[in-house]
């Protein structure tokens, strides 16, 4: 598996669907730098779950001659239902595989009926290779029978997979290749039965997004500015990183701490530099994407990343692109963004004295932080590269 040589000709001749979980655009520029040079010269189909996002994709500039975008349609679409109907008497076998697939506390045949006709442009359709850009979209998908016999491949992300691997256990029996951003998520699936042999170790590269240039420049004089750049979504550990900051604040009266992201917790994050008498340094700028989000970014002194559970993470490796010193936690697959007192400091997320000490530490010194950036840079920039990224995705996709 892997070693056939990669031609044009083997590219080519492969019919491939790709399905999104979001669409590639500035908000995500880790997923369109990569798809835009893993697909350039390929023609493939694309799939965008979320159908609040699929009108957007249009909009995106991702659309070029040789690839076919589908949209779920609304339930009164002639077209589709007569399409459906065709399938359904010519295609009598997959439909019953369908079906039987289903979840027995699903398998009704009005559900089923419905389903098809959402995903019908899959359904139709043919493909030698399905590739999901999230592992944690297959539960949407009720049945493997919905592919057909094509080849499934998926990239594991993120927390969903960290909070309930349980939930998606069955679902590993699906794939016939599975991408995993880091040693850490190698680990989880393997210890769920999953063969070692099937899985690939692809490291993100956090994009091509990130600014050039000497960082220094936008530094405000006189202050030392921490900052988060995530959702605002519990497991995160932006309140541990909030709860911290209390206690370095009177030692360092100038220090701010910025939180560059949104979600459900954002009120609650608020509230709580409130509580703690901190919201005048505390600063919350929410969502940012492209230039504006890197040119905050360079304002920063320390990146702080506490996540209670975390496969990889983007935000880390661009910080350390960009020469600034990062803390993050020990879980998950943090510990191989950063290196521990090499290029920035790994901690344990629920020893507060240690993430407080770790801060105060490098805001004490200028040179330290320095020279972690400096040794950060080298490491992301080695370790975590674009070309990289994308020579590996293409021997996954078409070897």
């Amino acid at each position: 598996m892997g070693d056939r040589p990669i031609t044009l000709e083997s590219r080519l001749s492969k019919s491939i669907l790709v399905i999104f979980s979001v669409y590639p655009s500035e908000k995500h520029p880790y997923i369109s730098d990569l798809f835009d040079e893993v697909f350039q010269d390929q023609s493939v189909d694309m799939f965008c779950f979320h159908r609040s996002q699929q009108d957007s994709y249009h909009r995106s500039g991702s659309i070029r001659p040789g690839r076919k975008f589908f949209k779920t349609k609304g339930f009164f679409n002639f077209g589709r239902w007569i399409g459906l109907a065709v399938f359904l008497l010519f295609s009598p076998v997959r439909f019953l595989k369908i079906y039987h697939g289903f979840p027995k506390d699903q398998r009704k045949l009005s559900a089923v009926l419905f389903f098809l006709y959402s995903f019908f442009p899959i359904v139709r359709r043919k493909y030698d290779l399905v590739y999901l850009n999230a592992f944690q979209l297959l539960p949407h998908f009720k049945t493997k029978a919905i592919f057909g016999e094509s080849q499934i491949k998926a990239s594991l992300r993120g927390q969903d997979f960290d909070l309930h691997p349980e939930k998606y256990r069955p679902f590993l029996t699906w794939i016939d290749e599975l991408h995993v951003l880091g040693n850490y998520q190698k680990s989880q699936v393997a210890e769920l039965g999953f063969d070692e042999r099937k899985v690939v170790v692809i490291n993100p590269s956090g994009g091509r997004g990130v600014l050039s240039g000497n960082h220094e420049m936008a530094k405000k004089t006189g202050e030392v500015l921490l900052g988060s750049v995530s959702r605002c979504y519990w497991t995160k550990g932006h309140i541990i990183a909030i709860r911290a900051f209390k206690q370095i604040e009177e030692e360092f009266p100038d220090a701010r701490y910025m939180i560059i992201g949104t979600g459900p917790e954002l009120d609650y994050l608020r509230m709580e530099s409130i509580r703690l008498g901190i919201a005048d340094k505390v600063i919350f700028k929410g969502w940012l994407e492209g230039e504006l989000l890197f040119s905050h970014f360079l304002a920063f002194d320390i990146l702080l990343h506490l996540s209670i559970e975390e496969g990889f993470n983007n935000s880390v490796i661009q910080a350390q692109k960009l020469g600034i010193p990062c803390i993050v936690s020990n879980k998950g697959g943090l510990s191989e963004n950063v290196i521990d007192h090499e290029t920035g400091f790994v901690v344990d997320p629920y020893r507060l004295e240690e993430v407080v000490g770790s801060i105060k530490k490098l805001m004490a010194d200028e040179q330290l932080r320095s020279d972690l950036g400096k040794r950060g840079s080298l490491l992301a920039e080695s370790r975590f590269s674009l070309e990289d990224q994308v020579k590996a995705y293409k021997k996954l996709l078409f070897s």
